[in-house]
């Protein structure tokens, strides 16, 4: 697993040889919460 410096992609390797890349938006990263 790696992080790009930016912080909202990440590559993965699987024991299937595939290598994936996964691009997540800033609303996906945004922590909200009520209380």
């Amino acid at each position: 697993m790696a992080w790009h410096p930016a912080g909202n992609i990440i590559a993965t390797g699987g024991e299937d040889g595939y290598v994936r890349v996964q691009e997540f938006d800033d609303d996906y990263l945004e922590f909200k919460y009520d209380y």
